[in-house]
């Protein structure tokens, strides 16, 4: 009887001590991983939503000027063009030399190729497509230039 009480005190210890281990290698493998990816960002900020609480933070004061925000701009005039029925999403856009070239993020128009008004809002929103979005501002306005 006494061996099956140090036998029961061993294997609670035995597993309080493994997944203390299990832990303790969790929070090393994220710091590593901090580090390993910090070179992919230039600021972090994760907060809790409910709370407003900051759980990690790093160069948080930093001015960024995401380009994102452009491509947001362009799919809220495009969204208010469409619903003021000026254009739609089954228009055929016809892809410019300029939007084709544009770099950065893209899904790699090709110069003359023809999408539906819709695949490349898609591109613009989803994927985040600078050439869709050079695309789409070109179709709404007739220029890119008019976002700048």
């Amino acid at each position: 009887m006494r061996n099956s009480a140090v036998f029961n005190r061993y294997s609670i210890i035995s597993g309080a001590l493994f997944f203390i281990t299990l832990l303790t290698a969790h929070s090393v493998s994220s710091a590593e991983n901090v580090n390993r990816y910090r070179s992919h960002y230039k600021a972090a900020l994760l907060a809790d939503a409910e709370s407003g609480r900051i759980l990690h933070h790093d160069r948080m004061h930093q001015k960024i000027y995401p380009a994102s925000l452009v491509k947001m701009m362009v799919a809220l005039i495009a969204l208010e063009e469409l619903e003021s029925g000026r254009i739609s999403l089954q228009d055929s856009v016809k892809v410019s030399r300029w939007a084709s070239k544009i770099g950065g993020h893209q899904v790699y128009l090709k110069q003359g190729e023809i999408f539906k008004f819709r695949e490349l809002m898609e591109a613009t929103v989803i994927a985040s497509a600078n050439d869709a979005s050079v695309a789409v501002a070109e179709h709404v306005l007739g220029s890119d230039k008019v976002f700048i």
